[in-house]
């Protein structure tokens, strides 16, 4: 740990969860360093995060397009205007798409409310807009009044379903997605790393540690190191971040801001009494200690050869 300004981003993300020798040392560090940190933990999830959404969205892609024409009405998309010969419902495992021209995308999305429960995925396609939604939050919205000329039907599948695969669309839309996630994420860890922060100050009175305002902030941010990922595993694995989770999230903070606050106080501790030569006085006596009882071992190990030899004659 003393050469903690030079350990990488994933040195320090494991010291951070599995030894709270750590927090001692980022104390010393500058506020710039552990925002550094806390911006690559975000960056590093939002990826993943990212990669786990666009797989999802490309499997469901594919099987839209396959089923596209047996699923989806005629419809002529003109001046901006979507009009459909029908309304449908196209569930694909964990993702819906609700076609509705009878509404606007407002009134489509609270129209909808009951009939993506359970979904993670859902497009709502109104009269006028198609957005694309992951748990509720806005990952990609197409305005069809930004579109130019007159789409119908067959029109559509020819001019978009079927350069879907193309590596410039695939790339916009990572890109695009993950600059949603990563805008909206970054919103929601900043409650979070407050709410850290809050009961880093009451634990930092009970330890009566007298840290500073950047200090608290430092400790707050790797503290979340573990719960941002158990939160995020849990959210590829089954999809969303149910309220044990969320509990599981909030406990997890609790301990590691606890025990970050007593390491520092424990380090605290240590150099004090080093400096008040208590603990290189406790050291000293140890080692004569030692040394007299291994003085003693020889001698019992010199006396017992000299008995076995004794035997012998």
């Amino acid at each position: 740990m003393e050469n903690n300004n030079k350990l990488s981003f994933f040195a320090r993300m494991i010291s951070a969860i599995t030894d709270f020798r750590i927090y001692p040392y980022i104390r010393r560090e500058k506020v710039i360093s552990s925002i550094s940190y806390f911006l690559k933990l975000l960056l590093f999830i939002t990826l993943i995060i990212s990669i786990y959404v666009i797989s999802n969205v490309y499997e469901i892609a594919e099987k839209f397009t396959a089923d596209f024409n047996n699923e989806i009405p005629n419809f002529t998309l003109k001046d901006g205007v979507l009009e459909a010969e029908t309304n449908t419902k196209y569930s694909i495992e964990n993702g819906i798409i609700i076609l509705d021209t009878n509404y606007t995308a407002e009134e489509l999305k609270e129209a909808s409310n009951t009939d993506i429960i359970g979904y993670n995925y859902n497009v709502l396609i109104s009269k006028d807009a198609m957005n694309i939604y992951a748990n509720e939050n806005l990952l990609g919205a197409v305005d069809f009044d930004k579109i130019i000329g007159e789409y119908t039907k067959q029109g559509f599948y020819n001019n978009v379903l079927q350069h879907f695969n193309d590596i410039r669309i695939k790339i916009y839309l990572f890109a695009t997605t993950y600059i949603a996630i990563f805008t909206a994420y970054i919103l929601l860890k900043l409650t979070n790393i407050l709410t850290a922060m809050i009961l880093a100050t009451i634990f930092n009175f009970l330890f009566g540690n007298s840290l500073k305002f950047g200090d608290i902030f430092k400790i707050a941010a790797y503290a979340l190191t573990l719960p941002i990922i158990i939160e995020t595993v849990a959210l590829i694995l089954i999809g969303n971040v149910s309220e044990s989770v969320t509990l599981i999230y909030q406990l997890l903070v609790c301990v590691y801001v606890f025990y970050a606050l007593r390491a520092i106080k424990l380090d605290k501790i240590i150099i004090t009494a080093t400096q008040n030569g208590i603990l290189k006085k406790i050291v000293n006596n140890d080692g004569i200690n030692i040394e007299a009882q291994n003085d003693l071992n020889e001698k019992e190990e010199v006396k017992e050869n000299r008995d076995e030899e004794n035997k012998e004659d």
